[in-house]
């Protein structure tokens, strides 16, 4: 299996906020991995989990708790996106840019 790399850029307006993402397998609907960042030090920053990643696709929920409740409140109220890649035994790489278009991804 191969590593799992997010990449993510223009987080200025969310540091000091507490960050998830959750990787799920959508063949199975398996939630792979859920990785969680208690604060946004810096508006590029990179999360790498190794071998979690096999051939498949792959839906990618993240979130940014900005009321810093511990849970995840529809968007608006924490800011939430949606990516939707597929991998393979060699890895999967997923770049996102903030964006004020909202997801609801329901967790």
């Amino acid at each position: 299996s191969g590593d799992f790399t997010l990449s993510l850029t223009g987080f200025d307006t969310e540091i000091g906020k507490p960050f998830e993402a959750r990787v799920i397998d959508t063949i199975s609907g398996r939630t792979i991995c859920i990785y969680r960042l208690g604060e946004i030090t810096a508006a590029i920053f990179s999360v790498t989990i190794r071998d979690i990643i096999n051939a498949s696709t792959y839906q990618v929920d993240l979130y940014v708790d900005e009321n810093s409740n511990v849970r995840y409140d529809a968007a608006p109220v924490d800011h939430s996106w949606r990516v939707t890649q597929g991998g393979s035994n060699a890895g999967l790489n997923v770049t996102f840019a903030h964006t004020d278009t909202y997801t609801n991804i329901g967790l």
